[in-house]
């Protein structure tokens, strides 16, 4: 928590500097924001990432089906559709989740390749990979098929990614807003160790990341109205690198931001860094 309200601090002064340097009545965009970290993050990496902090960049860098909405009080813990084009359609009691993709104008950054239902399938199909040891398979045993990729689950048809449950399963949309589902390339390499520097859908990307040295996260030319963002470098410079601590869901209802809990976590291994 000290983490995160240390770098809310500094994005709140930076702002107020770049307002201060602007003209009257003129609001001040671009820059370079730096941020010290007394250690690093563990990942950036969305299988993997699996810490308050990485978590803050994660959901900068991501794009979700469901997302919770940048405001203040109640209405930033309600779930509300990002790349998907409205709440999934649920049939079957409570079993198939089917939900339209609607991202015509998102691209990840830098590729310039598009978004699609089947970025978002290769997430879940990654996350099942026995070789990335991702924590996110905690999240998703409940899926048909999880224990295997590609998993049989998990379809797409068109625009849509039609996901199957075992049983009904009331948090299912909170665990699908988590970063560990973010639409990723489909060919991302399946390395255990993450990849440190993958492209993103989101508002920012990691353009540039040295464990225990230095991330640069920059920002991407699109955002899912086809707007474009404030151009900003945020320069992250940290001490030790870390493992993976607890940060995730802990079976919240369907709108409702998910709090911290390691219940449903399953002990890994711990990897090599190098």
């Amino acid at each position: 928590m000290f983490q995160k309200v240390s770098i809310g601090v500094g994005l709140a002064v930076a702002a107020l500097a770049v307002v201060a340097a602007s003209p009257a009545g003129e609001a001040g965009r671009g820059g370079t924001l730096r941020v010290d970290l007394f250690s690093d993050i563990d990942y950036t990496d969305p299988a993997l990432a699996y810490q308050g902090k990485s978590w803050e960049i994660e959901y900068a860098t991501c794009l979700k089906l469901l997302n919770y909405p940048d405001a203040n009080g109640p209405k930033g813990s309600q779930l509300t559709p990002e790349a998907a084009s409205g709440f999934p359609r649920i049939s079957n009691g409570g079993k198939p989740y089917d939900f339209t993709v609607e991202v015509t104008n998102t691209r990840f950054a830098p590729t310039g390749q598009r978004v699609t239902a089947a970025n978002f399938k290769a997430a879940f199909d990654r996350n099942a990979d026995p070789k990335m040891q991702s924590p996110a398979t905690a999240f998703m045993d409940d899926i048909v098929g999880a224990d295997t990729t590609p998993m049989s689950g998990v379809r797409v048809r068109g625009k849509h990614l039609i996901v199957t449950l075992k049983r009904a399963a009331p948090d299912f949309l909170a665990r699908v807003a988590m970063p560990f589902f973010c639409a990723i390339p489909v060919n991302l390499p399946r390395d255990p160790n993450g990849v440190e520097t993958l492209p993103a859908a989101g508002p920012y990307y990691v353009a540039e990341r040295a464990v225990n040295k230095t991330m640069v996260i920059s920002g991407t030319r699109s955002t899912r109205a086809g707007a474009r963002t404030t151009r900003t470098r945020s320069s992250t410079r940290s001490g030790t690198r870390r493992r993976r601590s607890g940060c995730g869901s802990n079976g919240a209802s369907p709108t409702t931001r998910p709090t911290v809990s390691r219940r449903r976590r399953t002990p890994r291994s711990h990897r090599s860094t190098a």
